[in-house]
């Protein structure tokens, strides 16, 4: 059900064995819970919704994502194939369906985050800053493998970095998202 003014917020990286990850990450979703204060919404399919279980384990992909990210109206939304390490870039339409996705950098990682120029942080190993053409223009490293990505403080310029057993800071140039 399209929420026009409503916000979709959405995973940013998929774990798919199946290699179904195109078809998955723009299947429409037949549930939304709204936030209540009725700014955003989360699209979630019927495994979220019953609890079924893949193998005895809860594996959706809500339930098993990094992190998460709010769809801008008019801008590329971004996404992670983690089992096949790329990511994709798309739209996002008013009910929350990713669609046009298609490869932006053959690099994907478990985090993502973009800053307002449109370059865009991929946790893989290290973080990689792409342009928003998918120009590899920076990498990042960090002692420890990068689970989440996310930018605060009060200028919105500094990228956590959050690892296994550490949280990291960088300054960046550009305020995120």
């Amino acid at each position: 059900m399209p929420r026009p003014g409503l916000t979709p917020v959405l995973p940013v990286d998929y774990w798919r064995n199946e290699n179904d990850f195109l078809e998955t990450t723009s299947a429409k979703q037949p549930y939304q819970f709204v936030s209540p204060d009725g700014t955003t919404f989360l699209p979630a399919d019927e495994n979220f919704v019953s609890g079924q279980l893949y193998y005895w384990a809860k594996l959706n992909n809500t339930l098993r994502a990094f992190g998460f990210a709010p769809a801008v109206e008019g801008k590329p939304f971004y996404v992670s194939n983690e089992e096949q390490e790329k990511t994709y870039v798309g739209s996002v339409d008013a009910d929350g369906t990713i669609s046009n996705l298609k490869l932006f950098a053959e690099q994907g990682g478990e985090s993502l985050t973009v800053d307002d120029e449109g370059n865009v942080y991929i946790a893989a190993g290290e973080v990689f800053v792409y342009s928003p053409s998918g120009e590899l223009i920076d990498t990042i490293d960090v002692p420890e493998r990068p689970s989440q990505l996310l930018f605060g403080g009060t200028d919105r310029k500094m990228l956590y970095i959050l690892a296994r057993t550490s949280l990291y800071a960088v300054d960046t140039r550009f305020h995120g998202r």
